[in-house]
């Protein structure tokens, strides 16, 4: 066991295969997690636990994020291929730090 005391005199004991990091390592650490990963739509819905319909009328084809996309897709960060039913695919670190910038905006209530 490892025992650390805090600023406030409690100690805490944890076991050994425990490790503390801070907030930011933590950050970090999931940053490059995904560094040179692609991800589908179906990543998406999954991370955010939505529908597919619900990511295009929320997201993709949604007016207020339409020059936001449009700038993703020309830094190749967002790509989807000219015919209707192309695949969507996603830069996974660039396109999770601009959900997390954007998903306080999101109305999850329409799942």
């Amino acid at each position: 066991m490892q025992e650390m005391q805090l600023p406030n005199g409690i100690k805490v004991q944890f076991p050994e295969e425990v490790v503390l990091i801070s907030k930011a390592t933590l950050s970090e650490l999931e940053s490059q997690a995904l560094l040179g990963k692609m991800w589908s739509i179906k990543d998406i819905m999954a991370k955010l636990g939505v529908n597919r319909q619900w990511i295009l009328d929320n997201i993709l084809a949604n007016p207020r994020y339409s020059n936001e996309i449009e700038r993703l897709k020309q830094e190749g960060v967002v790509q989807k291929g000219p015919a209707k039913n192309s695949p969507w695919h996603f830069k996974a670190r660039e396109f999770c730090e601009w959900l997390d910038r954007h998903e306080t905006a999101f109305d999850f209530t329409k799942r």
